[in-house]
């Protein structure tokens, strides 16, 4: 779980190693964007569970300009196997690429903005099946397949069907499109698919991350894939 204030103390590090990197030239500049890389990377480690150094590139040039302009043109965090708070537990991504970019006061986090921010994050199959508690895994061709026990007259069977992973753009939810059944009783069954179909897309909650929102979810061989953007957004409002 994140702690309060771990993440200002994280940003005023930033700037005091900034402001102690004085002179000129492009080896200076450097030297200080490296630095302050460096040590962004190691306060946001302690944000987030993850053994993996995260890799973050700040752009624009000069970097030292910012301490006139309060402004950077982009900021961007790469991470692995980052573990994010949910509800009370831990949910593991196998990856996270965010860019914010027109980021405004980086110094203050209480005020810092981004014109716009964007993150692709995706989870691995074992682990949304683990956290959802249900067996879900690629099916081919950009589809999900999931397989669920059930009891049907006092047999029971695995019934297995895929379907296009989406987001409802106006309600925010994860969605499931075009489901396709195994062959078995769930191609003769009236209304079995859509409601196990219903079941597998309510189990897979989207948080409500302020300023952001849900444009696209992928199935990929590597896990599902979620997309999300957001303009104007309040940094602080994220955590």
């Amino acid at each position: 779980m994140s702690r309060p204030g771990r993440g200002r103390r994280g940003i005023v590090i930033l700037v005091v190693l900034a402001l102690v990197i004085v002179g000129g030239g492009v080896a200076v500049d450097a030297l200080a964007r490296n630095v302050v890389e460096r040590r962004a990377s190691e306060a946001l480690m302690a944000e987030v569970s993850t053994d993996a150094p995260l890799d973050v590139s700040i752009g624009g040039w000069p970097f030292l300009g910012l301490l006139v302009t309060d402004r950077v043109d982009s900021v961007r965090i790469v991470g692995h196997d980052v573990g994010l708070p949910h509800d009370g537990r831990t949910i593991t991504l196998a990856s996270v690429d965010a860019t914010a970019t027109g980021v405004q006061h980086p110094r203050d986090f209480a005020r810092a903005t981004a014109d716009r921010l964007d993150v692709t994050g995706v989870m691995t199959w074992s682990d949304l099946s683990r956290e959802i508690g249900i067996e879900v895994a690629y099916g081919g061709d950009g589809r999900l397949q999931a397989t669920q026990r059930i009891e049907i007259l006092g047999v029971g069977f695995d019934a297995v069907f895929s379907a296009v992973p989406g987001v409802d753009a106006e309600t925010q939810r994860f969605t499931l499109t075009d489901p396709m059944a195994a062959v078995g009783p769930l191609t003769t069954t009236a209304g079995l698919l859509d409601r196990l179909v219903d079941q597998v897309a309510d189990a897979i909650p989207l948080p409500d991350l302020k300023g952001v929102t849900y444009r696209s979810s992928m199935a990929t061989e590597a896990g599902l894939q979620v997309v999300l953007v957001g303009e104007d957004v309040s940094l602080e409002s994220l955590r």
